[in-house]
């Protein structure tokens, strides 16, 4: 860990990149100038400035070798008839810039200002500021307006606040199988 921002954001470096991570945890302060082996997801890179933002699920005790456990099916939020049916992340995702959108995921990684959700098709921050209880496992319907930041499409507020990030919890507690980790030498 290089550095740690004002929002708590540790900042590490992988070869010759720079990769903030964001993660709802304890402050990063105290483990400054140590190792750690972060897992998480790879949500942006900017090639310009080689710098890459990933939402952490896992933080290590302390450096050692990895060794990758076996990769284990997804899960995904199933649906039954009498529930709402949301356009899907890939859709989202397709959409224009400020467009309105809504769809549903299972949240498998948070942080203090946004969820990540996914769904059969991908996976999309949802970015809102504090104040939007939801937690890993829960399935949440979200609406807001398509952004793209730092490359990386997501959900959030339009810029007068007219459009909120509106969360719904529409279930809990469901299980996370989260994808086999990819060693990265340096941000690929």
């Amino acid at each position: 860990i290089v550095d740690v921002d004002s929002y708590n954001n540790a900042i590490i470096t992988v070869g010759d990149s720079k990769v903030k991570t964001y993660r709802s945890a304890d402050s990063y302060a105290d483990l400054k100038g140590k190792a750690y082996e972060f897992t998480g997801y790879l949500i942006s890179y900017n090639e310009q400035y080689k710098e890459a933002s990933l939402m952490v699920t896992k933080v290590s005790e302390e450096l050692k070798d990895f060794v990758p456990e076996p990769e284990e099916p997804e899960q995904t939020p199933g649906g039954g008839e009498s529930e709402p049916t949301y356009p899907t992340i890939a859709e989202v995702i397709a959409a224009e810039d400020g467009d309105a959108v809504q769809t549903s995921g299972l949240v498998v990684a948070t942080y203090t200002r946004g969820a990540l959700i996914k769904d059969d098709t991908n996976y999309i921050l949802a970015y809102y500021k504090p104040g939007l209880e939801v937690k890993v496992g829960d399935v949440i319907a979200v609406s807001g307006v398509k952004a793209t930041y730092g490359g990386m499409p997501q959900i959030a507020a339009d810029e007068d606040n007219e459009v909120p990030v509106v969360a719904e919890v529409l279930s809990s507690d469901n299980e996370v199988v989260h994808p086999a980790p990819t060693v990265l030498a340096a941000v690929q």
